[in-house]
């Protein structure tokens, strides 16, 4: 099998791939002994991370590090300095590219965790760029530690709704200045883009997003094990 590794700004996520799916995975319940190969991709340096690549170079399993690239799988990434994108996006965009994007239809990539990420992919498979913004916490949190009668608390839930008391006006602002950047995304477009949404907070957006009549939007935890398997089976395995 397969070891996938993704190490995000918060956490590091394993999955197995066993020829034919991902199986997510705890880090702490790896057997070692059915591993083959490891792949892995990194925005933030973690002491997980240094265990496991210590642990696979022990046990003589070979280590692959994900890097973006000026084109990879037919994919053109949309920076000209392409070294500079975070290897997380390219990764999305990768495996979006390669499983849902059509001869007519675009997709808006939106992966929400400590910071939410916007990215296009057109029907021709060209990475047009994006946005960073903020994600929720760090909205919410930027305001509250600055405005001194501006509170928040743990029960109140983020709503796209009109806020009756601080706490939700603050949390419901945050939501809906984010889905107002994913519907301005779409105005850029020409067509109905696939709205993909992952990261911690993806299935959130992804409730809270208003549609309209033909726009459809789905959610997945997998994706960027699948842009892993994507760029391996084109830069290592190919």
């Amino acid at each position: 099998m397969i070891l996938l590794v993704d190490v995000g700004n918060t956490a590091l996520k394993t999955a197995l791939f066993d020829g034919s799916k991902i199986l997510l995975c705890l880090f702490e319940n790896l057997d070692w002994s059915v591993i083959s190969n490891v792949i892995y991709s990194h925005v933030a340096t973690t002491k997980q991370l240094a265990v496991l690549i210590e642990v696979a170079q022990r046990k003589s399993v070979p280590i692959y590090k994900a890097v973006v690239s000026k084109e990879c799988a037919g994919v053109s990434c949309g920076y000209a300095n392409y070294q500079t994108l975070g290897i997380d996006r390219w990764l999305v965009v990768l495996a979006c590219a390669n499983e849902l994007t059509s001869e007519n239809r675009d997709v808006i990539i939106i992966d929400s965790g400590t910071a939410t990420t916007v990215d296009i992919v057109n029907h021709k498979k060209q990475h047009l760029g994006g946005w960073i913004l903020p994600g929720l916490d760090l909205l919410v949190d930027s305001i509250a530690s600055r405005a001194e009668k501006v509170f928040v608390d743990e029960k109140t839930p983020f709503k796209a709704e009109f806020g009756v008391n601080t706490p939700a006006a603050l949390k419901n602002g945050c939501l809906i200045s984010t889905l107002g950047a994913i519907q301005y995304a779409i105005s850029l477009l020409d067509n109905e883009p696939l709205l993909v949404f992952a990261g911690g907070y993806g299935m959130l957006l992804k409730d809270q997003m208003p549609l309209e009549l033909n726009q459809q939007a789905i959610y997945s935890e997998d994706l960027i094990f699948k842009g892993l398997l994507v760029w391996y089976q084109n830069e290592v395995n190919s």
